[in-house]
């Protein structure tokens, strides 16, 4: 019997998950890519008028600027790991087991750097919500409305992963994995 016919169904739901994703993933790489020298370049511009203004953000606006000097690199990591998801994905189809094996790893990375982010994030804002002027309306209100978003955000990003990560351990897909 061929591996097609052998194939469980989940096996194949889950690899079309991944490769779909990393087909949008790779897609969105490529136009940040574009859009990646337009935005260092106004931020250079912008900080070149001020010299000296980056100094006086608070930290939480201090890191955003630090991620726009790396975002070419993290996005040449996006798209590897876009590419390495898709090769992933096919060879999910064959059934081979280094391919669950590479997709539960991404996964997991994905998974902890959603966590990662949502708590700097809500850390971030949380931190910065009380440099508010008391006289700004509703200052405890966007405080809490703020963290209530970063948290349905987290939950709705991280929820789909941890699911992804047990059907990728469920014993159905363990065994339809070769070599």
């Amino acid at each position: 019997m061929s591996a097609l016919a052998q194939r469980p169904a989940i096996v194949t739901g889950i690899a079309w998950t991944f490769i779909a994703s990393a087909v949008i993933m790779l897609l969105s790489g490529l136009m940040t890519l574009g859009a990646g020298g337009t935005i260092r370049a106004m931020m250079q511009q912008m900080m070149a008028q001020s010299p000296g203004v980056a100094d006086q953000f608070p930290w939480q606006l201090r890191v955003m600027l630090g991620l726009v000097e790396y975002f070419t690199l993290l996005t040449w990591i996006q798209i590897v790991l876009s590419i390495v998801a898709l090769a992933a994905g096919i060879e999910l189809l064959r059934c081979r087991a280094w391919a669950r094996a590479t997709l539960e790893g991404l996964t997991w990375l994905a998974l902890v750097a959603t966590l990662a982010v949502g708590a700097l994030w809500l850390w971030g804002w949380m931190s910065l919500t009380p440099m508010m002027p008391e006289s700004m309306p509703l200052t405890t209100g966007l405080r809490m409305a703020g963290a209530v978003m970063v948290a349905v955000i987290v939950v709705i990003s991280a929820v789909p992963l941890a699911l992804l990560i047990h059907a990728l351990r469920r014993p159905a897909v363990y065994a339809a994995m070769s070599g």
